[in-house]
């Protein structure tokens, strides 16, 4: 009997489904990868990762690229007459950017949590759509109180879009796949800077045109595709696994139970104010915001105002729009790598400290170099480094939030914190500081230190937290043994929560269970992710 109990209860072994990372049909089609259950054989498993790769990251990429391209084009504008012809200030210009960011902050959570109850298809759709049309009136704007105004729901429009595709993936991909998924369709943002460039340089030529200048132009061709991309997304997304078209039966029964085992429940779409709570109080969020912060304000920074950085360190308008193209593919190489590596290994807390140091270290580089040369080759090589860091941060955060309500309520957080960066940084790189911009880059260096440490103290953390875990489920598993000794055999559960009738009689480990993390008690085999 003994023997039985234990055998069903051994909540101190790994789980199963903790498998290598299988990331074949974009990385690595021929590798070698474990199939996580005896439902699919081997083939029948990398056929349905390819179907689940080339249906929904390459989509999301583009969504996402478009809407990284009407939100930075603003910096592309910038070069042309944008200011000259609405009468607008440097400070009006930079209270412009920084508004964007307080109606996407006010929205990102409610959003977030809308599109769970209108469902992801509806949802996103309504997002492209009304930020594409949103982005093109940006063209009719005359002065500083339309700007103003059309730039705050410019970025309540926006809302919810970037923590919902991530909230989407994760009913999609397993703990030891999504990092990567992520890097692949984020990495679309560093080539929108890429792609920016060469239709800002195009686009230039079009100025008096039709009557119309050359920012405005910009912002009409490059809003029309997120309004047809919203469009389309209504019909192509499905909800959820069990409703994608594109899957056998088979497949979407398997897509469903494969993310039971690895502690998501994809059928669980009811708010549950419990997880609700449970967000908001878990100590390991605020590490995740500080970390989202700190590496989205130097890149936000950049974002919108590198095209005038890099004109001040000698180039001209033209030159400096063709000039953001290197660091921008430097940038997606760099993040693809980066977050492969980081799937491969099973790590995240490393593989986001050290990005983060690295950019550190081209800040102060960039800050006191006087060759325009060299700066330039800085902001290709360091500064294109940092970047990298996002996609092991919101899979490290995903990985480590048990619960539909509280991943989609910890992830709307982290992002809306985290764009934070968007109003503090529309008020670097001021006109004052040109051409060597020091304040601005030391203080870019400072957030990204402090990315750096807060990962590194959260994975001494979370190492602590799983060390506890496995000492009172071993405890927990020798006063099962004696409850088995002793004549009373418990019932067989499906998780690690004791009947009632051994709890009355043994208030220890009533003890234990109050001590352990829900998660831990839905999922005995659950540890966090370092």
């Amino acid at each position: 009997m003994a023997s039985q109990i234990a055998k069903g209860n051994d909540f101190t072994q790994r789980a199963s489904v903790d498998s290598k990372d299988t990331h074949a049909a974009i990385l690595d089609p021929h590798g070698c990868c474990d199939t996580p259950t005896d439902d699919l054989d081997p083939a029948e498993y990398q056929r349905f990762i390819r179907k689940l790769d080339w249906h929904l990251v390459p989509f999301f990429g583009l969504l996402y690229l478009f809407c990284t391209l009407d939100r930075i084009n603003i910096g592309n504008a910038r070069l042309f007459t944008l200011e000259e012809d609405m009468n607008l200030s440097p400070a009006q210009y930079s209270w412009g950017l920084s508004i964007f960011f307080v109606g996407y902050i006010l929205f990102e959570v409610p959003s977030n949590l809308a599109l769970r109850k209108f469902g992801p298809a509806r949802w996103l759709a309504r997002i492209g759509v009304l930020w594409g049309g949103l982005s093109m009136c940006q063209a009719a704007v005359t002065n500083f109180a339309g700007f103003f105004i059309l730039r705050f729901l410019f970025g309540m429009s926006e809302a919810g879009l970037f923590p919902g595709i991530i909230y989407y993936l994760t009913h999609w991909y397993t703990r030891k796949e999504i990092s990567v998924r992520i890097a692949f369709f984020y990495v679309s943002a560093a080539l929108a800077g890429c792609i920016g460039g060469l239709l800002a340089y195009a686009i230039g030529h079009l100025d008096h045109v039709g009557n119309l200048r050359a920012w405005q132009w910009l912002f009409i061709l490059e809003g029309i595709p997120s309004v047809l991309l919203g469009v389309v997304t209504w019909f192509y997304i499905p909800n959820s696994p069990s409703e994608a078209s594109w899957l056998s039966p088979r497949e979407r029964q398997y897509a469903v139970t494969r993310m039971a085992q690895d502690y998501t429940d994809v059928k669980d779409d009811r708010f549950q104010w419990s997880q609700f709570k449970s967000a908001i109080f878990d100590y390991k969020v605020p590490f995740y915001m500080i970390m989202f912060l700190g590496f989205l304000n130097p890149l936000y920074a950049m974002s919108l105002f590198q095209p005038s950085v890099i004109r001040d360190l000698g180039f001209s308008s033209w030159q400096a729009q063709l000039l953001t193209i290197p660091p921008s593919i430097i940038n997606a190489t760099i993040t693809v790598l980066m977050s492969w590596h980081s799937t491969r290994s099973h790590e995240r807390a490393y593989h986001v400290a050290l990005p983060a140091v690295v950019g550190a270290t081209g800040y102060v580089l960039i800050a006191f170099l006087t060759s325009g040369t060299a700066r330039y080759a800085v902001i290709c090589t360091l500064l294109s480094m940092y970047n990298a860091s996002l996609p092991p941060t919101l899979g490290w955060l995903t990985n480590n939030m048990v619960g539909s309500t509280k991943a989609a309520t910890a992830t709307a957080i982290v992002v809306a914190f985290g764009n934070l960066s968007g109003i503090i940084s529309g008020q670097f790189y001021r006109p004052d500081e040109a051409p060597r911009y020091v304040r601005s880059h030391m203080i870019n260096m400072g957030f990204l230190l402090a990315v750096a440490i807060s990962a590194i103290t959260l994975r001494f953390l979370l190492q602590r937290d799983n060390r506890r875990i496995d000492r009172l489920m071993a405890q927990k598993q020798a006063l099962l043994d004696d409850a088995a000794n002793a004549g009373l055999e418990p019932e067989p559960v499906a998780s690690s929560v004791v009947p009632s009738t051994l709890l009355e009689g043994n208030p220890a480990l009533a003890e234990i269970d109050r001590q352990l993390p829900e998660s831990v008690l839905k999922y005995p085999h659950f540890r966090y992710q370092l």
